[in-house]
């Protein structure tokens, strides 16, 4: 609910529609409103919603002047410019700080429920042992709870603006590995902490929606691997 923690507290998400040159700015929305910029996410507190006017009367709050208008539907709530503000640490400090750890670079498919916040999907990269980028992994899967994932997660400082929803480098903590390599050994690897390119959060009806897009890809040439001990 609004006004409560959600996240770490250097997690900072701001809808801002008049972004000079972003893609998604916009004077109006798909409803005639006139646009104006969003804190969702304040130091990790849930400060605002994005809604349309349907979603507003529901609550009973007024619209956000979020409304989106497409061929095959009635106008729905959605950003314009979303993005995460970065933090201090380069990506390369973050690496660095990591002693084992899933340095992820593509992500497939997806399997996140918005009522238990339980998440997991494929993924391929690079697995980080003392701090340095070391074997290609690809076709693990990884796993964790948002409720937890929110609460560990760190932006990295090199966020640009190429896309609606742009996003630093983050680091997630405390989340689950499996493979074909750990199914043989019959386990599940608990390893310390997770890095991956965030591309995509969105607003729905109250609910906030994390995803994962593949952002950057390092090494187009990834194969499968033993997990390194």
């Amino acid at each position: 609910s609004l006004n409560h923690k959600i996240a770490n507290k250097n997690v900072t998400l701001i809808d801002d529609p008049f972004l000079k040159r972003g893609l998604g700015s916009r004077l109006f929305d798909g409803e005639g409103l006139g646009t104006s910029k969003h804190v969702l996410i304040k130091d990790g507190v849930l400060e605002n919603w994005l809604l349309d006017l349907s979603s507003s009367k529901q609550l009973n709050i007024l619209p956000t002047a979020n409304a989106k208008r497409g061929i095959s539907g009635p106008p729905a709530p959605g950003i314009t410019n979303l993005f995460l503000l970065p933090g201090k640490d380069s990506p390369e400090s973050l690496v660095s700080s990591v002693s084992n750890g899933f340095y992820v670079t593509d992500m497939i498919g997806s399997s996140v429920s918005m009522v238990t916040g339980d998440y997991s999907r494929g993924a391929s990269g690079f697995w980080i042992k003392n701090g340095e980028l070391s074997t290609p992994i690809t076709e693990a899967t990884i796993a964790g709870n948002l409720k937890d994932m929110f609460m560990t997660l760190e932006p990295a400082n090199n966020l640009d603006f190429t896309h609606t929803i742009n996003c630093p480098t983050i680091l997630i903590e405390n989340m689950t590995i499996a493979g074909n390599w750990l199914i043989k050994k019959s386990e599940k690897l608990k390893f310390n902490r997770f890095l991956a390119w965030f591309d995509m959060i969105v607003k729905d009806h109250g609910i906030l929606r994390f995803c994962y897009h593949n952002f950057h890809q390092i090494d187009k040439k990834l194969y499968r691997s033993n997990m390194p001990t």
